[in-house]
């Protein structure tokens, strides 16, 4: 691990006991061996993901359990990771998705490659039982704060970004979290480096708020409008670009 750079992984859990096991274990598989994954389990979770990840934990001290003070969401548990977290990099995974076991070397790689701060990967959708749905989900080589207005080509679980000049952003409990937070990185560099390759798997959950499109509709205007402090009419010539992508993903895939 001479030549690797510590990686922070965040992962913010909730009721997640189906799946946890699973996506630890797609993080220990990875040939990249030095990381740490730190885990908060919401307080309000009322199944036995603490316990789980508790014994995760006694097994593998990279393994953090973090338990939450109170029920206080995705958002506030991450940026309580983000605060313990001593990597070089942070990467996000959520509790229900997977990466495979290049992903980490082949991200970090790339990033040291182009000299980034911020990067990205194309990623593979999949069901409950891990079978692969639809086509790849790819990405641009480049993206800027106004692209990403316009559509967030950004996966939450395909980030890898550099800690020390972002220490102090934080992902907001308003709007699309992810987003607001792409957004807020976005605005002090150029651009974020996608990298065309499918290096994580995005699993499809039903019910989930993510799989809910008017609910994630009005997240991305809450972001415009709440978090970006956007006008009503700048914040709707946004929201028709969005609009339209999100009708050609959905004929896509």
């Amino acid at each position: 691990m001479e030549n690797q750079p510590l990686i922070s992984i965040i992962t913010p859990a909730y009721n997640a006991s189906r799946f946890i096991n699973e996506t630890v274990q797609s993080v220990q598989n990875q040939d990249y061996k030095n990381w740490e994954h730190l885990i908060v389990i919401d307080h309000n979770s009322k199944d036995n993901t603490l316990q789980i990840v508790q014994k995760l934990s006694e097994a593998d001290p990279r393994i953090k359990c973090i338990t939450s003070p109170e029920a206080q969401g995705a958002a506030t548990n991450r940026n309580i990771a983000l605060k313990i977290a001593s990597g070089k990099y942070v990467a996000c995974l959520d509790a229900d998705d997977l990466w495979p076991k290049n992903k980490l070397t082949r991200q970090v790689h790339f990033m040291e490659t182009k000299t980034a701060d911020f990067t990205f990967t194309a990623y593979h959708r999949i069901d409950l039982e891990n079978k692969k749905q639809g086509i790849v989900h790819e990405v641009p080589e480049k993206v800027t704060y106004s692209d990403l207005l316009k559509n967030n080509s950004i996966a939450c679980l395909t980030v890898l970004f550099k800690r020390e000049p972002f220490a102090d952003i934080q992902f907001h409990q308003q709007g699309w979290e992810d987003l607001s937070f792409w957004l807020q990185i976005l605005k002090r560099i150029d651009y974020a480096y996608g990298l065309n390759e499918p290096l994580a798997y995005y699993r499809i959950v039903p019910g989930s708020r993510s799989n809910n499109k008017i609910f994630a509709a009005g997240l991305r205007w809450d972001t415009y409008r709440k978090v970006e402090n956007m006008s009503l009419l700048k914040s709707a010539y946004y929201f028709s670009f969005y609009f339209v992508s999100a009708l050609k993903k959905y004929v896509r895939f």
